[in-house]
């Protein structure tokens, strides 16, 4: 998502060790991947990621609020099944 709105990013590999340390889990409760940090804020789950940044960033959802609407529920769906 941060490379379609032209965003740049730093990618962090974590091993599986390092999935179940304090560090990591403190950014992702149940020590997995991915997570996202901007400033202060830390997310998990990749839905609510790329949501966080398609609200900040024109280009990933539709302007228009019906289309918007249908953009999301396929979101949630590509997540669910």
């Amino acid at each position: 998502a941060l490379e379609e709105v032209g965003q740049p990013y730093q990618v962090r590999l974590v091993s599986f060790k390092a999935m179940n340390e304090p560090a990591h889990l403190a950014l992702h409760p149940f020590g997995q991947i991915p997570t996202y940090e901007e400033g202060d804020l830390a997310l998990f789950e990749s839905g609510a990621i790329v949501f966080h940044i398609a609200e900040r960033h024109a280009g990933l959802l539709p302007d228009d609020a019906n289309a918007r609407a249908r953009a999301i529920s396929w979101m949630f769906a590509a997540l669910n099944t």
